[in-house]
C-alpha cells in the first residue's frame, strides 16, 4: 500500500512537469484524445476499455447485446492503437469512441469526471493502476471479461501484488476465458473469478439457409465450391497456377474469388484472363462460368455457407491471417497458410479440436485434394471448427448478465 502512494506522489508530479510537453506532442502526433480531450461531458455512462483491434472485434457483440439493452448513446468506448480507433468507430452504433487517456492521476481523474461511468467493464487484461484507482476513489465497479493471464504476466503481477492491491479493489468480478485463467486470477487473490469462456467464439451470423445459391451465384448442388475468402496480393497468383491441376482433378469445380479489397478487382480479373471467370456483377443467371469473382461487400458469410471448401486469405502471404470463425460457423473445412499472426489464438483454438488446416503454398494443392477426395474428413473438420464455436456461446450471454447485474 505505501509502494503505491509513493508511486501515486511520483507519477502526479512528474504529470504536472510533463503537461505542457505531452500537449505539445500528442497534438502534432494527431493523438491528443490521449489527454481525454473531445468527449463531451455526461452522466452514468457505460465504460467500455479494448487494448486494440482485435479486443475492439471479439468486443463487439456484448457491445450491441448492452446497447440493445441499455441505450447505445450511454456506452463509451475507449481503445489503446489507432487500429483499434478505427475499428471502434465502424461499428454501426451511435456510441462514443476515444483513445484511452493517459495513466496519469490528474488527466485520468478529469476523464472520469468528463465521461461520470456507473460501470467500467475491461476487456482481456488491461490493468492500468490510475484508472483502477480512480475508480475505486469513487466506488464505481470494474468487472474484466474475456480475462486472460498468461504465466509470464501471472509471475510479474504476482510479485508485485503490494502495488497493485490498492488498485485492484476496484474489481468486482472477473470472467476469465479458460480454467487455467481463472486459477491463475485467484492465485493472484482475486475471489469473484469464474470461467465464462471466450468472447472471441461467441459469434453469431446469420442463417442463409433458404439462399437460392444458383439463381444467385449460378451454383447447383453438383458443384464442388471452392472459396477463396478474403485474398490478398499474391494469393491469386498462387491459385491460378495450381488451377489447372484442380480442374483436371474436379472437374465439378466452381471456384470463387472474394478479394479482401475490392479496388483490386481489375488486377484479380486480370490475374485470371483467358478462363472461364466472370465477376459477380456481370454474371448472367445460368452462365456458364469456372470462376467466379466477387466484386460486391458483405456477401463472404452467405458463400461460406454453401461452399464444401474455405481458403482463408492473407495467409499464405505475410499479411497476418484473416478471421476463420465466419467459415466456422457454417461447419465448413477451412485451410490457411502459416502467416496467421493476426487470429492465432483463433487458428490454434480450432487445430487443437482438429477443426483447421494449416498448410504452405507448395502443398496447397495436395491438402485441397486431399480433401475434395476425403468426404468424411471434410465434413468431420467442419463439425470440429463448428463444436468450438458451440462450446463457447454462452460465454455472450454469461458476460451479458454480469454487466445487466450491475446496471439494473
Amino acid at each position: 500500500m505505501v509502494v503505491f502512494y509513493l508511486y501515486l506522489l511520483l507519477i502526479t508530479l512528474l504529470e504536472v512537469i510533463l503537461f505542457i510537453p505531452l500537449l505539445i506532442i500528442l497534438r502534432l502526433t494527431g493523438m491528443k484524445g490521449r489527454l481525454g480531450f473531445g468527449i463531451s461531458s455526461r452522466q452514468k455512462s457505460i465504460w467500455f476499455h479494448a487494448a486494440s483491434m482485435g479486443e475492439v472485434n471479439a468486443l463487439k457483440p456484448l457491445l450491441i447485446k448492452t446497447a440493445e439493452q441499455f441505450g447505445a448513446e450511454r456506452i463509451v468506448l475507449t481503445t489503446m492503437t489507432s487500429t483499434g480507433l478505427l475499428t471502434a468507430a465502424k461499428i454501426d452504433l451511435p456510441i462514443t469512441v476515444s483513445y484511452l487517456p493517459l495513466d496519469f492521476p490528474i488527466i485520468m481523474s478529469l476523464f472520469f469526471k468528463r465521461i461520470a461511468p456507473q460501470i467500467i467493464v475491461i476487456m482481456e487484461t488491461e490493468f492500468w493502476p490510475q484508472m483502477l484507482f480512480q475508480a475505486k476513489l469513487r466506488d464505481i465497479p470494474v468487472i474484466m471479461v474475456n480475462a486472460r493471464l498468461t504465466a509470464n504476466s501471472f509471475s510479474k503481477y504476482l510479485g508485485t501484488r503490494l502495488f497493485w492491491h490498492e488498485p485492484w479493489l476496484a474489481i468486482k468480478t472477473i470472467n476469465a476465458q479458460s480454467d487455467s485463467d481463472q486459477k491463475r486470477f485467484r492465485e493472484l487473490g482475486f475471489n469473484h473469478v469464474r470461467n465464462c469462456g471466450n468472447l472471441k467464439f461467441a459469434i453469431d451470423l446469420p442463417d442463409h439457409a433458404n439462399i437460392d445459391k444458383y439463381s444467385k451465384y449460378g451454383v447447383s448442388d453438383e458443384d464442388f465450391v471452392l472459396t477463396v475468402g478474403s485474398s490478398r496480393p499474391g494469393e491469386e497468383q498462387l491459385i491460378r497456377e495450381i488451377y489447372p491441376h484442380l480442374k483436371k482433378e474436379i472437374p465439378n469445380l466452381k471456384l470463387i474469388i472474394a478479394p479482401r479489397h475490392l479496388k483490386r478487382i481489375e488486377e484479380v480479373k486480370a490475374i485470371f484472363a483467358g478462363q472461364k471467370a466472370v465477376v459477380l456483377s456481370e454474371l448472367i443467371i445460368h452462365t456458364d462460368y469456372d470462376i467466379l469473382i466477387i466484386d460486391s461487400i458483405g456477401l463472404l458469410t452467405e458463400i461460406y455457407s454453401f461452399s464444401d471448401l474455405v481458403i482463408v486469405g492473407g495467409s499464405f502471404t505475410d499479411y497476418g491471417g484473416h478471421n476463420p470463425l465466419e467459415a466456422a460457423y457454417y461447419s465448413k473445412p477451412v485451410i490457411m497458410g502459416i502467416y496467421h499472426s493476426s487470429c492465432r489464438e483463433s487458428v490454434n483454438r480450432l487445430l487443437e479440436k482438429q477443426g483447421i488446416f494449416i498448410t504452405g503454398q507448395q502443398d496447397l494443392l495436395k491438402k485441397i485434394l486431399e480433401l475434395y477426395n476425403d468426404h468424411d474428413l471434410r465434413i468431420n473438420t467442419g463439425k470440429n471448427a463448428r463444436n468450438v464455436l458451440v462450446n463457447n456461446a454462452h460465454s455472450l450471454e454469461e458476460n451479458l448478465d454480469t454487466i445487466k447485474s450491475f446496471l439494473e
